[in-house]
């Protein structure tokens, strides 16, 4: 399996936020391009015929390890059904 790492990039200087449940309705819009991104860049590398598992860590019992919101792809083989 082979995993991949997004980070948001905040060029504005205002969407600063360290876990996902500080965004709010008004950040829907910028929420939404992270999500097209991942798209972007699932399909960049090849990784939509067979799938993949978008996973975001939020806090201490997620092992949530690095001070800002960030996305993993996971992929290359079969994952199973259980998450975790």
């Amino acid at each position: 399996m082979k995993t991949f790492y997004v980070m948001y990039l905040d060029l504005e200087g205002d969407l600063c936020h360290v876990r996902i449940e500080a965004f709010n309705k008004e950040d829907a819009a910028f929420l939404g391009r992270i999500q097209l991104a991942i798209a972007e860049i699932a399909r960049k590398l090849n990784l939509t015929e067979n799938g993949f598992r978008v996973i975001n860590n939020c806090g201490k019992d997620a092992k949530q390890s690095v001070p800002h919101i960030h996305y993993h792809i996971l992929a290359g083989g079969d994952m199973g059904e259980r998450i975790v």
